[in-house]
């Protein structure tokens, strides 16, 4: 049983998916619980789906978790939450249960996590932690707490990162402390398979995962584009399901003739491996798919109100070794994007080595073997 719990973005829930989808290819019975948004493209899973009520955030305030109809969360929600989770462990009664996340974050749902957690340990489930290569910053305190709430809880945590690329140490300052339950997964690629589809070469890709936290990128992308030194390209922008429903008019409205806008879409990784550039945040599912194609990558990493810290490292960290450049989200300017594209798109498309992200199958092994009751 996987929890999965999305605020802002959507890549948590994708994450997630993708591993389910690996261990139900092992023969695993797979069950995901969701709090988040529902997705529209969440269907024919292949695996069971369990919707809690949503919550979400606003502006990027992620003190303040908010109801579908967008009014703050309640008791009366809280008990319904707890409810529908209660029963679901009670009638599943899972082998293996996987937060995702938490107790790294989502501390605001502690309400219902802390008593499934019980839950869990009387049913003797095997509780594992799963989390990105890179956590958000703590202060110490906060650090401290987390790991005893691992060592009271959990068994184990999926790091889906690489130690060599970034390891946990520099994001968690205790990592030391929980190494010895510490699996390095790989990171975890969450493209769909799509059927061979024809798609264009040579063009400017320009997208920020599920939107919600792109609406600058895209503004700037659609005035620099018509900007001389780059208006000789095609772009393309993506725009996640999560982005203001009144953005692709207005988009629309102030696109020049060599811009395309339209949804995300499921071919997403085989337009990265055709395309001269890619222009994006350096969210985790963002960077993979960057990775795994082998384009060349302009990141502009969120950094919310200055406090985000794990997309400006992974950014630096890209850029280290050579696979991004960067620029800082206060810096983006239609001139200062439009000459970054001039500089590295280059006459012709050229391409990077390739990275193999099979975290998901790797994480899957581990999970499947713990479902057959190995320790």
């Amino acid at each position: 049983m996987f929890y999965v719990q999305h605020l802002l973005g959507v890549g948590h829930l994708r994450r997630t998916l993708a591993i389910a989808k690996a261990c139900s290819g092992r023969g695993v019975e797979v069950h995901v619980v969701s709090g988040g948004v529902p997705l529209k493209e969440v269907s024919n899973l292949g695996f069971d789906f369990h919707q809690l009520p949503p919550a979400h955030i606003a502006c990027r305030d992620f003190s303040c978790l908010l109801q579908s109809d967008g009014t703050p969360i309640d008791d009366h929600w809280r008990s319904r939450r707890s409810e529908q989770l209660s029963g679901l462990v009670e009638g599943l009664r899972p082998e293996v249960l996987v937060t995702e996340l938490y107790p790294f974050g989502r501390r605001q749902l502690s309400f219902e996590l802390l008593p499934l957690l019980c839950r869990a340990r009387e049913l003797q489930t095997r509780v594992v932690c799963s989390i990105r290569d890179v956590v958000h910053k703590r202060k110490d305190q906060r650090e401290r707490e987390t790991v005893d709430l691992l060592d009271k809880y959990f068994a184990c945590v999926l790091v889906h990162g690489d130690e060599e690329f970034i390891p946990l140490q520099e994001s968690f300052g205790l990592a030391d402390q929980i190494r010895s339950r510490m699996h390095y997964t790989g990171l975890v690629s969450t493209a769909p398979e799509v059927a061979g589809s024809q798609v264009p070469n040579g063009e400017v890709i320009v997208s920020a995962g599920g939107g919600a936290a792109g609406e600058a990128l895209y503004r700037t992308a659609v005035r620099a584009a018509g900007l001389d030194c780059v208006r000789h390209f095609r772009w393309r922008i993506l725009l996640g399901s999560q982005a203001d429903p009144e953005l692709p008019g207005q988009l629309l409205e102030q696109a020049p003739e060599n811009v395309q806008i339209e949804p995300n879409r499921l071919d997403f990784q085989r337009l990265l491996g055709k395309a001269r550039l890619s222009i994006s945040q350096a969210g985790y599912n963002s960077v993979v798919d960057v990775l795994v194609s082998g384009v060349p990558a302009l990141l502009v990493p969120f950094q919310g109100d200055g406090s985000e810290t794990e997309q400006p490292m992974r950014g630096r960290r890209l850029k280290e070794i050579g696979r991004a450049e960067i620029i800082d989200e206060d810096e983006l300017r239609p001139e200062e994007l439009a000459q970054a594209v001039a500089r590295l798109a280059g006459p012709e498309p050229w391409r990077l080595r390739p990275w193999a992200c099979d975290g998901a199958r790797a994480s899957a092994e581990l999970i499947a073997r713990w479902a057959r009751g190995a320790r």
